[in-house]
């Protein structure tokens, strides 16, 4: 995977909801993103995995693999959030450390379903 990759997975996922007029649909979006988030394993729903500083209850889990490759879980008490998770999930996972390290929350606001409120991912 090149940086080219995850830019290409971001623009694909950007337009997606950039096709939806009305923001309903990009959260109808987001729920339906929800529903395919893998289960999270519960042995890895520790404070040290837990995203501090959001109102919901979110847990990410990153580990590199055998070729230098991140891989990424996710999960969140809020049905839109883990929806957000899927997203990130589905455009990181499998990238080179140095790749995820250019992932930046305004990649995101093109979204527009009102995602930031601050810098967390």
């Amino acid at each position: 995977m090149t940086t080219d990759l995850v830019t290409s997975k971001l623009h694909r996922l950007v337009a997606e909801f950039q096709s939806f007029p009305k923001p309903i649909d990009r959260v109808k979006r987001l729920l339906q993103y929800a529903s395919l988030l893998p289960k999270f394993d519960d042995s890895s729903r520790v404070d040290s995995n837990r995203v501090m500083g959001c109102t919901a209850q979110v847990w990410q889990a990153a580990s590199l693999d055998k070729e230098g490759r991140m891989r990424f879980a996710a999960d969140s008490d809020s049905e839109i959030t883990s929806g957000f998770c899927y997203c990130l999930v589905s455009i990181l996972d499998g990238a080179a450390p140095e790749e995820v390290l250019t992932m930046k929350t305004d990649n995101l606001e093109a979204l527009n379903v009102g995602l930031l409120d601050g810098q967390r991912l």
